[in-house]
């Protein structure tokens, strides 16, 4: 890809954030005037990382056009991959989902399953790609660190420590590569392509194996000194409380986590609590099974349930209260949590966040869907490619 000016990278960036956009709407939002931004356009256009896309409805005059980016200018693979196994997709600027296919771990996976998930995935979405994605991004659980493209932790796994791998991805396929934290990746996604698009401050809220929060401040992923911000699940509730597998005491995910659910209530139905929620070999007790139960009007789903969605609720309020945000998207499970769960989510969340602050916070629900990890990974590849136009 050929540099451009930073006058083009600022159309580009506009451009990839708002819909439609017009000549005289970027003169406007980048402060240039008109023929400045018709020069940079065509030079755009006659590049193809510009398209033209029908008009601007007309109020009197000439009709002014309207452009967006090339989607098939760049493509990317994206990857997600936690514990339950992983997805991939390769996909075009606009998000599109061009290849899309999902690994399930039957069992909890080792560290050499892992890579090899990953390996295989990549392989087969590049087997008979269209066009070589421009890069491989990779949104994984736990700790990462993302300026060499190390994941520091996976949970879980206990001999994960410091795995390169976007090395890795990189040496089996040629492909630059980049790692990204999976609910950084999902922010991403949501601000490219979801609730988020358009927006300067908002925050994603993720309940998976943990919960995690996506922070995007000013119009930009906020992930801290380490690149590690935004561990939701780990602030305290109360120094007395439960042991958190963090090596701390009364983390928000041992009273709201689905294994703290989980735990909870296949406690309750040992101790002779009568409950409907279906059991497996030894008492196994499967998260989404309680979701049910609860949904259904179990006693025993309905209160460990609701009581989570209480300290969530708290928790979510008092996030909302530190920055302030425009809109809090709930994604993971909870994009997929019934209205009872969610009404007092809800609830718990007005209660706590100030007067001053609670008309102007909405809580929405990410419609991006599973897909949502692997193509903000994609997106982490776009980043790159598109920053490096102007370098």
């Amino acid at each position: 890809m050929e540099k451009v000016s930073r006058r083009h990278c600022e159309i580009i960036e506009y451009t990839r954030s708002h819909k439609p956009v017009t000549r005289p709407l970027l003169a406007e939002r980048l402060s240039a005037s008109l023929p400045t931004i018709s020069v940079a356009v065509r030079e755009l256009l006659e590049s193809e990382i510009l398209v033209e896309d029908g008009y601007l409805k007309s109020s009197g005059g000439r009709r002014a056009s309207l452009l967006e980016l090339n989607p098939d200018f760049l493509h990317s693979l994206g990857l997600s991959v936690g514990m339950s196994g992983v997805r991939g997709v390769i996909a075009d600027l606009s998000g599109r989902v061009i290849k899309e296919r999902s690994l399930y771990f039957e069992v909890a996976p080792t560290r050499q399953d892992v890579l090899d998930a990953l390996v295989g995935m990549t392989g087969f979405l590049l087997d008979g790609a269209e066009r070589i994605p421009e890069g491989i991004g990779c949104g994984i659980s736990g700790l990462v660190r993302q300026r060499d493209g190390v994941s520091i932790r996976f949970p879980y796994i206990d001999d994960w420590r410091d795995v390169p791998v976007a090395a890795i991805l990189k040496e089996h396929f040629g492909l630059d590569a980049f790692v990204e934290n999976d609910v950084n990746a999902c922010t991403l996604a949501e601000l490219r392509f979801g609730a988020g698009r358009g927006l300067h401050n908002f925050l994603y809220a993720f309940i998976g194996r943990g919960i995690g929060l996506g922070i995007v401040v000013g119009g930009d992923l906020y992930r801290g000194a380490g690149g590690n911000a935004g561990e939701l699940g780990h602030i305290a509730l109360c120094s007395d409380g439960l042991l958190c597998q963090c090596g701390n005491y009364g983390c928000l995910e041992t009273v709201a986590g689905p294994e703290s659910v989980v735990s909870q209530v296949r406690k309750a139905i040992e101790s002779g609590a009568v409950s409907s929620i279906e059991t497996g070999p030894g008492g196994e007790v499967a998260f989404m099974s309680v979701l049910e139960a609860a949904e259904a009007g179990d006693r025993l789903a309905e209160n460990v349930v609701s009581r989570a969605a209480e300290h969530l609720g708290s928790a979510l309020a008092n996030m909302a209260n530190l920055f302030d945000p425009e809109v809090i998207i709930l994604g993971g499970l909870l994009a997929n949590a019934s209205d009872r769960i969610l009404d007092t989510l809800r609830r718990v969340f007005d209660s706590g966040v100030l007067p001053s602050i609670a008309p102007d916070i909405e809580l929405v629900v990410s419609r991006l869907g599973e897909v949502s990890g692997a193509l903000g990974a994609a997106e982490v590849v776009f980043q790159n490619r598109l920053s490096a136009l102007g370098s």
